[in-house]
């Protein structure tokens, strides 16, 4: 491997990091819009689950909570992954 080639190639890690770190503030987005949902959620009150209940069944609301929540362990497996991906890079350039 010569010069130009180390140099493409840390060149490519580079922007693969930035990359990585875009991605971690998009997840850390989706994480925060998950959470305010939730808590919105959990803030109605009893009567609207009641009133809703003659609109739409328990199970439509229970599903929704469900999906929220999936979407939120969704995002914390996608964060730990670009973490951990990070790391890695981050572990090379320090290790050459």
């Amino acid at each position: 491997m010569d010069d130009t080639d180390v140099k493409l190639l840390y060149g490519r890690m580079a922007e693969l990091n930035i990359n990585i770190a875009k991605l971690g503030k998009d997840i850390n987005g989706l994480n925060k819009t998950q959470k305010e949902l939730s808590s919105r959620i959990e803030k109605l009150p009893k009567e609207v689950f009641n009133a809703a209940s003659d609109v739409s069944s328990k199970t439509s609301l229970d599903e929704l909570r469900t999906i929220i929540s999936e979407v939120s362990m969704t995002s914390n497996d996608i964060q730990r992954t670009v973490d951990t991906i990070f790391e890695s890079f981050t572990r090379d350039k320090a290790v050459k």
